[in-house]
């Protein structure tokens, strides 16, 4: 087992808390501007249709995320990890300026264009020891987890039911972004990134000039005859994860409207939903706890089919018990279903990760962003047209459904990567893959 030298171990330190802020502010961006809907409608005095457009004009600033994720291949990981995380908090101070729908939409644009991005995963996994790789992934998780459960404090504390211009408070937070991401000039760069330099593969003067060409190449690689069912798969995941991002994008909204009855006082409803999504958010959290030594123990594969039923079970239990207003059901199947979603799309991550040479690691990671945008974008084009003619729980329980069903297909497909070391530049992109 690949150990950390001792001289490291106060730089791996502080690269695991750097990882940690940015994982923060990338799941507070990532979750935070869907938990306040209902404030933005009426802010914007727009429809839940129109909502939708906006988001999936936004999310395609998505497909952009490839462009960061191959710089990241083609000019280090370390000078991309500081713009991309700069660029999160100055895309929270530009949505706090929006007065109309359609600037909210392309404010969201730029918010996508720098959120959801894999670096910190092919930094950790470049870095860590191949047996502890997925724990040392899901403590960074874990502490990005605080990022969500600040949304729900920041909406009791920082919102009112009455004042909907109080969403922009909302994004204060974010803005801390710009300076903490400046802390990345103290990183270095990955092993793996140094020694891919060293022998040729990528020179000072060539990181200066990319080509069309280039980029073609990059993606080529990943479609060779042993990966290209190993990219098809982790494209179809992508996608399916971006359409449950998309319908998941009104559950506060949803909450607020099924809940009437139960709550009447709109600032008590509110309050109460602020509740039962910090239960959901411990939910992601214990998630987190857990799941990097189990895909350490038994592996990549298993634990992704456990998520993948555990959050279409969830969701359909989820909705049942918000028609019905049992509340306490409520708590519960919010909380099964954050376990499973945020479990599964994590480990996605680093399941990608290990599967590709690093020369090629952020464009396949890359190329999932774009599945994920396409799901995102026509999850929000669909969603938008849906549920101008029936309730908004149907696209819920749609795209959940198609969710578990595809991804239990999709990960028999894939390799096993538990303890693979990422040391070098030929990992499990160089197994034969087999169904």
């Amino acid at each position: 087992m690949r150990m950390i030298p001792k001289a490291r171990n106060r730089y791996f330190g502080f690269l695991l808390l750097y990882l940690g802020l940015y994982e923060i502010f990338d799941s507070y961006l990532t979750v935070g501007y869907t938990m306040h809907v209902t404030l933005v409608l009426d802010y914007f005095q727009t429809t839940l249709s129109s909502y939708y457009q906006a988001v999936a004009f936004g999310s395609l600033g998505l497909f952009f995320v490839v462009i960061t994720l191959l710089l990241a291949d083609m000019i280090g990981r370390k000078t991309m990890i500081i713009i991309v995380f700069f660029g999160m908090g100055l895309s929270m101070f530009l949505l706090s300026l929006t007065q109309t729908i359609e600037q909210y939409g392309y404010a969201l644009f730029a918010m996508f264009v720098f959120f959801s991005s894999d670096l910190w995963v092919i930094i950790i996994a470049e870095e860590a020891p191949p047996l502890k790789r997925a724990r040392f992934s899901y403590i960074i998780s874990a502490i990005g987890v605080l990022g969500i459960f600040l949304i729900p404090l920041f909406k009791v504390f920082l919102t009112q039911a009455a004042n909907p211009a109080s969403w922009k408070r909302m994004t204060w937070f974010g803005w801390l972004a710009m300076p903490l991401s400046l802390l990345g000039l103290l990183i270095k760069e990955s092993p793996a990134e140094r020694s891919r330099r060293s022998a040729g593969v990528q020179d000072r003067k060539s990181t200066l000039r990319i080509h069309p060409s280039m980029i073609r190449d990059q993606v080529r690689e990943l479609f060779i005859e042993n990966r290209w069912k190993t990219s098809f798969v982790f494209m179809g995941i992508g996608l399916l994860i971006g359409l449950n991002a998309a319908s998941f994008q009104t559950i506060e909204n949803y909450l607020m409207h099924t809940l009437a009855t139960s709550f009447p006082d709109p600032e008590v409803r509110k309050n109460t939903i602020a509740l039962i999504l910090t239960v959901a958010n411990v939910g992601a959290l214990s998630i987190y706890i857990f799941t990097g030594s189990l895909a350490d123990r038994f592996g990549r594969k298993p634990v992704l089919l456990l998520y993948s039923s555990l959050f279409g079970c969830s969701v359909f239990a989820l909705v049942l018990a918000a028609e019905t207003s049992r509340i306490s059901m409520l708590y519960v199947t919010v909380f099964t279903a954050q376990m499973g979603y945020w479990g599964l799309f994590s480990l996605v991550k680093l399941y990608n990760a290990e599967c590709y040479p690093a020369r090629v690691r952020g464009t396949a990671a890359g190329l999932r962003t774009i599945m994920f945008a396409v799901g995102m974008t026509g999850g929000s084009l669909f969603a938008g047209l849906m549920v101008s003619r029936v309730p908004d729980y149907i696209v819920y329980l749609l795209y959940a459904g198609l969710f578990t069903i595809g991804v239990t297909c999709f990960s028999l497909i894939l390799p096993e990567t538990n303890g693979l070391d990422l040391g070098g530049d030929n990992p499990a992109a160089l197994i034969n893959e087999s169904v």
